[in-house]
């Protein structure tokens, strides 16, 4: 059987200086900060639940999701 060089495989260029390894982290950083931001939102649902109003919470829980979004996406950005 032939062996395959992962290390290889993730150090291929695709363009520039971009490589298949940066691409599966930026996803795997994507991925996380959706479980993240999923996560959270919950405990702030569960948290302000039977506190304040349903529309407060929703606000609070989107609010809190965007800001962990572009949070993600500018850390898998760098």
């Amino acid at each position: 059987m032939a062996e395959i060089d992962i290390s290889s495989i993730l150090d291929s260029l695709i363009y520039g200086q971009l490589t298949v390894g940066n691409v599966v982290v930026f996803f795997l950083l994507l991925v996380a900060t959706f479980v993240i931001a999923r996560i959270i939102s919950g405990i702030f649902r569960r948290t302000l639940a039977g506190k304040t109003e349903a529309k407060t919470i929703d606000l609070t829980v989107k609010s809190v999701r965007t800001v962990i979004y572009v949070i993600g996406v500018v850390v898998a950005c760098s």
